[in-house]
Protein backbone atom coordinates (compact mmCIF):
# COMPACT_ATOMS: atom_id res chain seq x y z
CA UNK A 1 0.00 0.00 0.00
CA UNK A 2 1.47 3.45 -1.03
CA UNK A 3 2.24 5.65 2.07
CA UNK A 4 0.09 9.03 1.37
CA UNK A 5 2.03 11.78 0.48
CA UNK A 6 2.46 14.10 4.11
CA UNK A 7 2.25 17.92 3.74
CA UNK A 8 5.04 20.30 4.48
CA UNK A 9 5.28 23.86 5.91
CA UNK A 10 7.05 25.56 3.42
CA UNK A 11 5.40 28.78 2.01
CA UNK A 12 4.08 28.55 -1.53
CA UNK A 13 5.70 31.95 -2.41
CA UNK A 14 8.98 31.00 -0.99
CA UNK A 15 10.68 30.95 -4.18
CA UNK A 16 8.81 34.09 -5.79
CA UNK A 17 9.84 35.90 -2.70
CA UNK A 18 13.48 35.10 -3.19
CA UNK A 19 13.47 35.62 -6.93
CA UNK A 20 12.42 39.31 -6.14
CA UNK A 21 14.80 39.80 -3.01
CA UNK A 22 17.84 38.47 -5.64
CA UNK A 23 19.30 40.42 -8.44
CA UNK A 24 19.20 39.73 -12.06
CA UNK A 25 20.58 37.51 -12.87
CA UNK A 26 21.38 35.44 -9.59
CA UNK A 27 17.91 33.63 -9.38
CA UNK A 28 18.24 32.14 -12.72
CA UNK A 29 21.89 30.73 -11.60
CA UNK A 30 20.51 29.43 -8.28
CA UNK A 31 17.69 27.67 -9.74
CA UNK A 32 19.49 26.14 -12.14
CA UNK A 33 21.74 24.66 -9.75
CA UNK A 34 19.04 23.38 -7.50
CA UNK A 35 17.70 21.63 -10.06
CA UNK A 36 21.38 19.71 -11.06
CA UNK A 37 21.25 19.12 -7.42
CA UNK A 38 18.08 17.59 -7.22
CA UNK A 39 19.02 15.09 -10.09
CA UNK A 40 22.44 14.29 -8.61
CA UNK A 41 20.44 13.08 -5.62
CA UNK A 42 17.25 11.08 -7.95
CA UNK A 43 14.89 13.08 -5.84
CA UNK A 44 12.96 14.38 -8.70
CA UNK A 45 9.48 14.73 -6.81
CA UNK A 46 10.71 17.23 -4.56
CA UNK A 47 9.72 20.85 -4.72
CA UNK A 48 11.45 23.89 -5.67
CA UNK A 49 9.89 25.57 -2.56
CA UNK A 50 11.10 22.97 -0.50
CA UNK A 51 14.38 22.75 -1.13
CA UNK A 52 15.08 26.22 -1.53
CA UNK A 53 14.33 26.28 2.27
CA UNK A 54 16.37 23.95 2.61
CA UNK A 55 19.21 25.81 1.48
CA UNK A 56 18.44 29.14 3.30
CA UNK A 57 20.43 30.20 6.10
CA UNK A 58 19.61 32.03 8.97
CA UNK A 59 21.92 34.91 8.10
CA UNK A 60 19.77 35.33 4.51
CA UNK A 61 16.83 35.69 6.02
CA UNK A 62 18.00 38.20 8.32
CA UNK A 63 18.74 40.38 5.38
CA UNK A 64 15.42 39.54 3.48
CA UNK A 65 12.73 39.68 6.49
CA UNK A 66 9.23 36.92 5.54
CA UNK A 67 12.05 34.17 4.34
CA UNK A 68 11.81 31.36 6.49
CA UNK A 69 15.22 29.24 7.38
CA UNK A 70 16.30 26.67 7.34
CA UNK A 71 17.21 25.59 11.30
CA UNK A 72 13.49 24.00 11.63
CA UNK A 73 14.11 21.17 8.67
CA UNK A 74 17.72 21.02 10.13
CA UNK A 75 16.31 19.84 13.32
CA UNK A 76 14.29 17.37 11.66
CA UNK A 77 16.83 15.79 9.47
CA UNK A 78 18.85 15.45 12.06
CA UNK A 79 16.93 12.99 13.85
CA UNK A 80 15.66 11.42 10.51
CA UNK A 81 19.49 10.71 9.92
CA UNK A 82 20.10 9.26 13.38
CA UNK A 83 17.33 6.93 13.18
CA UNK A 84 18.39 5.78 10.01
CA UNK A 85 21.99 5.42 10.63
CA UNK A 86 21.37 3.71 13.87
CA UNK A 87 19.12 1.16 12.00
CA UNK A 88 21.40 0.20 9.47
CA UNK A 89 24.50 -0.22 11.61
CA UNK A 90 22.37 -1.96 14.22
CA UNK A 91 20.93 -4.72 11.22
CA UNK A 92 24.98 -4.78 9.64
CA UNK A 93 27.35 -4.68 12.47
CA UNK A 94 25.67 -7.80 14.61
CA UNK A 95 28.74 -8.01 16.27
CA UNK A 96 29.10 -5.17 17.73
CA UNK A 97 28.34 -3.98 21.19
CA UNK A 98 26.02 -1.11 22.45
CA UNK A 99 29.21 1.08 22.90
CA UNK A 100 30.28 0.39 19.43
CA UNK A 101 27.63 0.88 17.87
CA UNK A 102 27.24 4.54 19.91
CA UNK A 103 31.08 5.63 18.99
CA UNK A 104 30.38 4.58 14.97
CA UNK A 105 26.94 6.25 14.87
CA UNK A 106 28.08 9.43 16.46
CA UNK A 107 31.33 9.60 13.81
CA UNK A 108 29.48 9.21 10.92
CA UNK A 109 26.95 11.85 11.55
CA UNK A 110 29.43 14.41 13.33
CA UNK A 111 29.57 17.60 11.47
CA UNK A 112 32.90 17.31 9.77
CA UNK A 113 31.77 14.11 8.47
CA UNK A 114 29.07 15.17 7.13
CA UNK A 115 29.89 18.46 5.93
CA UNK A 116 32.59 16.17 3.73
CA UNK A 117 29.39 14.49 2.18
CA UNK A 118 27.91 18.06 1.25
CA UNK A 119 31.05 19.09 -0.43
CA UNK A 120 30.75 15.55 -2.38
CA UNK A 121 27.28 16.72 -3.78
CA UNK A 122 28.60 20.87 -4.38
CA UNK A 123 25.77 21.47 -1.73
CA UNK A 124 28.09 24.72 -1.47
CA UNK A 125 26.67 25.90 -4.43
CA UNK A 126 23.34 26.35 -3.53
CA UNK A 127 23.35 27.84 -0.15
CA UNK A 128 21.62 31.27 0.37
CA UNK A 129 23.81 33.09 2.41
CA UNK A 130 23.77 36.92 3.86
CA UNK A 131 26.68 39.01 2.82
CA UNK A 132 28.35 39.04 6.01
CA UNK A 133 28.46 35.15 6.32
CA UNK A 134 29.08 34.85 2.01
CA UNK A 135 32.37 37.36 2.92
CA UNK A 136 33.86 35.12 5.72
CA UNK A 137 33.63 31.95 3.64
CA UNK A 138 30.46 30.01 4.94
CA UNK A 139 29.93 27.98 1.79
CA UNK A 140 32.80 25.98 3.25
CA UNK A 141 31.90 26.61 6.96
CA UNK A 142 31.67 23.08 8.39
CA UNK A 143 28.70 23.93 10.82
CA UNK A 144 26.31 25.10 7.86
CA UNK A 145 27.26 22.50 5.19
CA UNK A 146 26.48 19.57 8.11
CA UNK A 147 23.36 21.92 8.93
CA UNK A 148 22.07 22.07 5.21
CA UNK A 149 22.21 18.71 4.26
CA UNK A 150 20.42 18.09 7.69
CA UNK A 151 17.78 20.79 5.95
CA UNK A 152 17.56 18.28 2.63
CA UNK A 153 17.00 15.56 4.47
CA UNK A 154 14.57 16.96 6.59
CA UNK A 155 12.30 17.92 3.16
CA UNK A 156 12.92 15.08 1.60
CA UNK A 157 11.22 13.13 4.63
CA UNK A 158 8.27 15.44 5.04
CA UNK A 159 7.94 15.79 0.98
CA UNK A 160 8.72 12.29 -0.16
CA UNK A 161 8.49 9.96 2.75
CA UNK A 162 10.56 8.20 5.04
CA UNK A 163 11.36 5.80 2.41
CA UNK A 164 12.47 8.12 0.02
CA UNK A 165 14.42 9.94 2.92
CA UNK A 166 16.16 6.63 4.23
CA UNK A 167 17.22 5.53 0.75
CA UNK A 168 18.76 9.14 -0.04
CA UNK A 169 20.58 9.30 3.36
CA UNK A 170 22.20 5.80 2.43
CA UNK A 171 23.08 6.60 -0.65
CA UNK A 172 25.11 9.96 0.96
CA UNK A 173 26.09 7.71 3.94
CA UNK A 174 26.89 4.36 3.54
CA UNK A 175 30.14 4.26 2.03
CA UNK A 176 31.05 6.95 5.45
CA UNK A 177 29.53 4.12 7.56
CA UNK A 178 31.79 1.07 6.17
CA UNK A 179 34.88 3.29 5.92
CA UNK A 180 34.49 4.77 9.51
CA UNK A 181 33.41 0.99 10.92
CA UNK A 182 36.47 -0.48 9.75
CA UNK A 183 38.86 2.66 9.68
CA UNK A 184 41.57 2.85 12.42
CA UNK A 185 39.78 3.31 15.91
CA UNK A 186 37.70 0.98 15.50
CA UNK A 187 37.34 -2.65 16.56
CA UNK A 188 35.70 -4.48 13.72
CA UNK A 189 38.43 -6.98 13.70
CA UNK A 190 36.43 -9.26 15.49
CA UNK A 191 32.97 -8.44 13.71
CA UNK A 192 34.70 -9.11 10.36
CA UNK A 193 36.35 -12.43 11.20
CA UNK A 194 32.72 -14.09 12.48
CA UNK A 195 31.14 -12.33 9.51
CA UNK A 196 33.41 -14.34 7.01
CA UNK A 197 33.72 -17.06 9.13
CA UNK A 198 29.55 -17.14 8.81
CA UNK A 199 29.41 -16.73 5.32
CA UNK A 200 31.83 -19.74 4.72
CA UNK A 201 29.29 -21.31 6.73
CA UNK A 202 32.15 -22.04 9.90
CA UNK A 203 31.79 -22.38 13.14
CA UNK A 204 32.04 -18.77 15.45
CA UNK A 205 35.83 -18.40 17.16
CA UNK A 206 36.58 -18.86 20.75
CA UNK A 207 38.27 -16.53 22.13
CA UNK A 208 40.53 -16.46 25.48
CA UNK A 209 41.29 -13.42 27.37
Amino acid sequence: MKAERPAHPVPKALVRRVSEAASDGVQAEFEQALKDLIGRLDIGGISMAGMTQAATHRSYCAEHPGISSNERLEFLGDSILGLVVGKYIFQTFTYFEEGELTKLRASVVSSQNLSKVARSIELGTILLLGKGEEASGGREKNSILSDSLEAVMGIVYLELGFAAAESLILSLIKPEIEAHALGPGHSDYKSRLQEVLAQMAMKPPVYEV
